[in-house]
């Protein structure tokens, strides 16, 4: 039976302070209490208003209730056998309440037994019956941790009060309908993407990661606040992705990580390096007479040789039935035997001899009839460049441009042309297109660098005149017919891009702040980031006076010059990482890693590399340790028997996490473990 993971089941945001507006009817009942509902999601797609009404009922009931014991704590989760609910209040007066399924495990029940005896009729009847089972499910108790929900919907709260402000200044400022449609444009997509068993990773739930070598990299950005005119509130900070950089101020602001991981989401993900096309993958295309080189791909049965040396069709190739040499035990008696070359018939694959034009009439051979009108359509086009397979002397680019209408004497060259067979026509056009430009046209020779627009002022002649409007021009006529020309283009360096790309400027978002002792009263500003190599460097823009442009281009110059350090700084450690690595051992290979992680009380964590834990005991853990009473706590598993640690320091607001893998370990030795990283990872912040 598979697992069903948890998930959300619906989400609503109430205020219970609030009134209707207007009068109330009077048979009405549940028109105040649908006025305290601001934004309500669920899984169902339909939801009645009573069930609505309901739900949300049994929330403030809960609270109601829970604060008749304990005015100073409310109700913030009720456990069931399948379902938990979670109440936190962001703000005074607002509520969010969620409501979860547990991960559930699909189980099938015996089947019922049969009472008393029945006729026959009746037995075969109650056959039918104990075949059919009661599926039940058994439910996940540690699949969803209080803890950890409760810390995403505060995540989601910050998330909104970061871009649009908080409950309460919109509600003030611009109204109760203002706000329930700014809750609705943001809750509804950010609750139905979240993945509660995905998103439940213990790193994430703790805060952002430090980099590895972040003691180098601080002095970096508060060498770069000082230098720059930057306010003393700016509170820089660095990104490198899943890693943070923050300065100095920063971190004693105690500013919420909202803001580092708003515009991580910005960042664009690196791009997969392509190999380049092989030259198999690459076109033939020659300017012979070839008919099969000219065709489209699209038109060809692509084949593709394996090592065995069959041949295997290639995918995005097209491929007819018929063409296919059936043996004769498929034929099923339709023609099963195999035509000969000496049939008279066209043997598939068989090289066929080029037929000049010479020995078209000595062969027998029909020649191909050429369309005057098809062949002026083709010559009166602008023509596209069509590469060789070999491409020309000196890496030359030929490029086409339309010069005006032949004069009288040249009518009967137009004309003979026309007359031409096929492959006589294609030997002619290459050879217009490899003569000198002075023998094709009297006209002036063309400047390089002005082939978009050739001049054509030093020509005295008159224009020819135009055909009439609706009426195609006549081949017959070869005034009013231009000639396709071949002209010199522009090298290299005329038509590639610039080698270095411009410098990029600053973007800037508008993003809302309050401060610590009124949390509630937020206050729009400006941020300023700039993006460079999977870098990000960020800084909250002053309010009075704006910057000038000279002092943003100080600041930029300084921002780039800090983002190279940075990068090159994370380069030199890299690859010192990469030539000290030591082979593992077969027994590391197979062992799991310990691995630990720190919190550093500012929202920011320092962990093991490529931490990753949904650990409940870890969760379990850190509730423990809440409490005043509590300073450290060791679980073992029965099973596998690892270690999990928490602890909290009385000195600090720092916390410890740790996971032991390793098997016959001691208490004492797990004890001693945990003090080594936190001794190691004090001595690289000192340093």
């Amino acid at each position: 039976m598979s697992r069903l993971p948890p998930a959300l089941l619906y989400l609503t945001i109430y205020n219970p302070t609030l009134k209707p507006k207007g009068s109330i009817p009077s048979d009405d009942e549940d028109a105040e209490e649908q006025a305290h509902i601001l934004f309500y999601t669920a899984r169902e797609r339909a939801v009645s208003r009573d069930r609505i009404l309901r739900q949300v009922g049994l929330a403030k009931a809960l609270i109601h209730f829970s604060e008749m014991f304990s005015p100073e704590e409310a109700c913030e989760n009720v456990h069931s056998q399948s379902r938990r609910m979670i109440m936190v209040s962001p703000e005074p007066d607002f509520w969010i309440h969620a409501c979860f399924e547990l991960a559930k495990t699909p189980r099938q029940a015996g089947p019922g037994k049969g009472k008393g005896k029945g006729k026959a009729k009746d037995k075969g009847i109650d056959r039918e019956r104990a075949k059919e089972v009661d599926l039940g499910y058994d439910y996940q108790d540690g699949s969803a941790q209080d803890i950890e929900l409760r810390s995403h919907l505060l995540r989601g709260y910050k998330e909104f009060k970061l871009v649009h402000g908080s409950f309460s200044s919109i509600l003030n400022l611009l109204g109760q309908q203002a706000l329930e449609l700014q809750l609705e444009r943001f809750f509804t997509v950010w609750a139905w993407k979240w993945d509660v068993e995905e998103d439940a990773d213990f790193g994430i739930h703790l805060g952002m990661p430090l980099h590895p070598i972040y003691p180098k990299l601080v002095p970096l950005v508060d060498d770069f606040a000082s230098k720059t005119p930057l306010s003393d509130n700016s509170l820089p900070f660095v990104l490198a992705p899943p890693h943070i950089v923050p300065s100095t101020s920063f971190t004693t602001s105690n500013c919420p990580l909202t803001l580092p991981l708003y515009l991580r989401s910005r960042i664009p993900p690196p791009r997969p390096s392509s190999p380049p096309p092989s030259v198999k993958e690459q076109p033939a295309l020659s300017a012979g007479n070839d008919s099969e080189k000219r065709a489209p791909a699209s038109n060809s049965t692509k084949h593709s040789s394996n090592p065995s040396g069959s041949s295997l069709l290639s995918l995005g190739a097209t491929m007819d039935v018929r063409k296919w040499n059936w043996p004769e035990y498929l034929t099923f008696g339709k023609g099963g035997g195999r035509k000969t070359a000496g049939s008279g018939d066209v043997v598939e694959g068989a090289q066929q001899p080029e037929i000049k034009s010479g020995d078209a009439q000595r062969l027998g051979v029909e020649e191909p009839q050429v369309d005057a009108e098809s062949l002026h359509d083709a010559m009166s086009s602008v023509a596209i460049p069509v590469m060789d397979q070999k491409e020309p002397p000196g890496d030359e680019i030929v490029a086409f441009e339309i010069l005006p209408p032949p004069a009288q004497n040249e009518a009967s060259e137009v004309e003979e042309l026309s007359t031409l067979p096929a492959h006589a026509m294609a030997d002619h056009i290459t050879r217009i297109n490899d003569a000198p430009h002075d023998t094709i046209s009297d006209d002036p020779p063309i400047n390089a660098d002005k082939l978009e627009t050739p001049s054509h002022e030093a020509d005295d002649r008159q224009p020819p005149p135009s055909p009439p409007r609706g009426e195609p021009p006549s081949p017959l006529n070869p005034t009013l017919s231009p000639i396709l020309v071949a002209s010199p283009a522009p090298s290299h360096e005329c038509i590639s891009p610039p080698s270095t790309a411009p410098t990029p400027a600053f973007s800037s978002i508008s993003i809302y702040i309050a401060a610590l002792d009124e949390p509630q009263a937020t206050v729009r500003r400006r941020v300023y980031y700039l993006i460079r190599d999977q870098l990000a460097i960020a800084f909250v823009a002053r309010e009075n006076p704006e910057y000038t442009d000279d002092e943003l281009s100080v600041i930029h110059e300084a921002a780039s010059v800090l983002l190279t350090s940075i990068k090159s700084c994370i380069a030199e450690q890299e690859s010192r990482w990469g030539g000290e690595t030591p082979l593992p051992s077969t027994s590391k290979i197979l062992q799991q890693r310990d691995q630990y992680i720190l919190d550093t009380g500012h929202g920011t964590t320092v962990s093991s590399p490529d931490f990753a834990s949904r650990s409940e005991h870890l969760y379990q853990g850190q509730e423990l340790i809440g409490s005043p009473e509590v300073l450290e706590v060791f679980s073992r598993t029965q099973g596998a028997q690892h270690w999990h640690i928490a602890r909290r320091e009385a000195e600090s607001e720092t916390m410890q996490f740790m996971e032991v893998y390793r098997k016959e370990t001691s208490l004492i030795d797990v004890d001693n473990e945990l003090a080594e990283v936190v001794r190691q990872c004090r001595g690289d912040l000192h340093d």
